[in-house]
């Protein structure tokens, strides 16, 4: 799930809640406020619905009422939930997950899509990543070749229908594994693509001084610092935007560079 950043009055955590209806959700996990994005690692096989709350940290007593609303007092602001099943008058399609990271052996991954058309499409943009779509199950298949090159690659797919806005689906594999050697050294990159942070592991360097730089696509320098005897280095994203970056270690004997995404 991903959505904008509630903007109301300030709070601490949003509250992700998950139910099988929209009439029976419970609390699911409290996540930073910081963050405007959930993923459910371990849903249910079947039709969910999601809300997200914030719950303000005193109580709000309006003088003012406006049409759709009661009287107060007001203690949490709630995200809108639709019933796909409720929803006889209007076509959908969705789809359980808006994006997939494979490793660089490739493989398969099935999507659950969500809709009540009697037909509908999907297709990649890349030939390293087919797509096989169950009409009748509302199963969609995708399956990645082994990535051989050394840099993450990414594909779109799009799911499309009559009279419905089409759906995009961003599926992710990473380079040819995430170690890059040299001399004997070993640079490990890892998550990758990245969301909040990545660590730079460099087994067997203790107490080797580190120059640690991450550079845009076109050279230029977007953070550096040096590191003394560490092997396991953490990087936070800060303002980084969205992208692919070069992350580059300096040592006395050794020059490590590894492409990462964000």
């Amino acid at each position: 799930m991903i959505w904008s950043h509630y903007e109301g009055f300030p709070f601490s955590s949003y509250k992700i809640y998950r139910g099988t209806t929209p009439y029976n959700i419970a609390l699911l996990d409290s996540i930073p406020s910081n963050l405007n994005s959930y993923t459910d690692l371990n849903p249910p096989k079947k039709l969910l619905f999601y809300q997200v709350t914030v719950v303000k940290n005193d109580t709000c007593y309006p003088t003012i009422l406006r049409a759709q609303t009661s009287k107060g007092p007001f203690s949490q602001s709630m995200s809108n939930l639709r019933d796909y099943n409720a929803d006889t008058t209007s076509d959908y399609l969705n789809v359980s997950l808006n994006t997939h990271t494979f490793d660089t052996t490739g493989g398969s991954f099935v999507f659950d899509i969500f809709t009540n058309l009697s037909s509908w499409s999907a297709v990649s943009d890349q030939s390293w990543l087919t797509v096989d779509v169950n009409i009748a199950s509302r199963k969609l298949t995708v399956t990645a070749t082994k990535n051989t090159e050394t840099t993450l690659r990414q594909a779109n797919i799009t799911l499309s229908g009559a009279g419905v806005l089409d759906v995009i689906i961003v599926i992710n594999q990473d380079g040819v594994v995430s170690i890059y050697e040299q001399d004997g050294h070993q640079l490990l990159v890892y998550p990758n693509p990245f969301d909040q942070y990545f660590y730079l592991y460099m087994p067997e360097t203790k107490g080797e001084r580190k120059l640690v730089s991450l550079h845009d696509m076109n050279g230029k320098v977007i953070f550096s610092q040096e590191y003394k005897g560490d092997e396991l280095i953490k990087i936070e994203r800060n303002n980084l935007a969205h992208g692919m970056y070069y992350v580059r270690v300096m040592m006395d004997k050794a020059y490590l560079q590894k492409v990462v995404a964000y």
